[in-house]
């Protein structure tokens, strides 16, 4: 995300696509990664 496309003309659009992936790859990280399973086992454990 901190390169600058303009640096490189003939990559600038592989950069640009590759900005707006990563964006939107960060804007969703929560739903792509799950919490640790020691968490989860814990809140299991203390249920009632």
């Amino acid at each position: 995300i901190a390169i600058d496309p303009d640096e490189a003309p003939a990559n600038r659009l592989l950069n640009l696509i590759a900005q707006k992936r990563a964006r939107v790859l960060l804007d969703h990280i929560d739903d792509l990664f799950f919490e640790p399973f020691d968490d989860f086992d814990e809140e299991l454990e203390n249920r009632p």
